[in-house]
């Protein structure tokens, strides 16, 4: 058998995924963490979570997130958090969710993703993250502002977007924040702009309510064509 380095193994592992055969896939993925390989350490783990290649082992996975984890690994910071916040592989903790979430946070490429997470943990309260308005808030908010520099086709963008909205929302219900309509306008705008269908529904409702804004009936059912647009081309996909 040819001997490959880590990074060989590793995308080898990524063709044996795009030709549909995911035995192979965990089989080079597991030879290239062996080698040492981060990135592969955590694919491994998504395949003991997800089951693909091999059995499903959520206390193998977590292993294996917490070796890439520990390591830099900002996916598998990510995927550590969740393992804590709904007990899979390892018993809930909060503490220890929202320390490899904010660690996950401090690179760029996940920023959005992890930030809006930690905004629907904290809004929701699921698993070992209690409900807290003003947390949810906090998060909402930092990938809000994110979002507001962010080009439409980047990775992050569905985050900002969806965490323009829910900051909308938070302004216009006051969840963690005084009710302040005229912001919450501002931020379903954005999320609207963004091509965010919910957000597009609440601007044309707050422009035909005069909610937050000047009443508008032609803004108002520009934006609910532009909804219903945006709806036809969501269930086509």
């Amino acid at each position: 058998m040819l001997k490959h380095d880590s990074e060989e193994l590793l995308c080898l592992g990524w063709y044996a995924q795009q030709s549909d055969d995911p035995e192979a896939a965990f089989r080079c993925f597991s030879e290239a963490s062996k080698l040492g390989n981060v990135e592969a350490t955590y694919e491994v783990g998504i395949c003991y979570s997800e089951g693909i290649g091999t059995e499903w082992n959520f206390a193998k996975a977590f292993k294996m997130y917490k070796e890439a984890a520990e390591k830099g690994c900002a996916e598998a910071q990510s995927c550590l958090g969740h393992a804590y916040v709904y007990g899979r592989g390892v018993e809930m903790n909060a503490k220890e969710a929202i320390k490899w979430f904010k660690k996950a946070a401090e690179q760029d490429n996940l920023r959005f993703h992890v930030f809006y997470e930690l905004g629907y943990l904290y809004s929701r309260g699921i698993g070992a993250i209690e409900k807290n308005a003003e947390e949810a808030f906090k998060y909402y908010k930092k990938a809000a502002e994110l979002g507001d520099d962010v080009p439409e086709l980047h990775p992050g963008s569905v985050y900002g977007a969806s965490a323009q909205y829910e900051l909308g929302n938070c302004y216009h219900k006051g969840i963690g924040v005084d009710v302040d309509l005229v912001e919450s306008v501002k931020w379903y705008k954005k999320a609207a702009k963004n091509g965010h269908y919910d957000a597009q529904i609440m601007l044309a409702k707050c422009y035909q309510a005069g909610t937050g804004v000047r009443r508008n009936s032609a803004a108002a059912e520009r934006w609910f064509k532009k909804a219903e647009e945006n709806l036809s081309e969501l269930t086509r996909e």
